[in-house]
């Protein structure tokens, strides 16, 4: 099992998500607790990070294998996520 790490201001923007992407979102977001590499999640090109989509919406996350910890960086709408990487 992973721990799983989302940070106050990405709860945020999950809670401002309409409510059955938010709750699409949250499910998928625990799940990277039993399997962190699902087969579901890309690994974004330069990048150590990884990302799954729900509907329009992206998540964008790191996996730390030492610390056994999963983090997520992200969680916006497919036009805006990519542009403060």
């Amino acid at each position: 099992m992973y721990r799983v790490h989302v940070p106050r201001d990405v709860s945020r923007q999950i809670e401002r998500l309409p409510k059955a992407e938010a709750a699409n979102v949250s499910r998928r977001i625990l799940a990277l607790a039993e399997d962190p590499r699902p087969t579901w999640a890309k690994r974004l090109r330069g990048f150590r990070s990884l990302r799954f989509r729900v509907g329009d919406f992206r998540v964008i996350f790191e996996v730390d294998d030492q610390t056994r910890t999963v983090t997520v960086r992200d969680v916006a709408h497919r036009s805006e996520v990519y542009r403060d990487l």
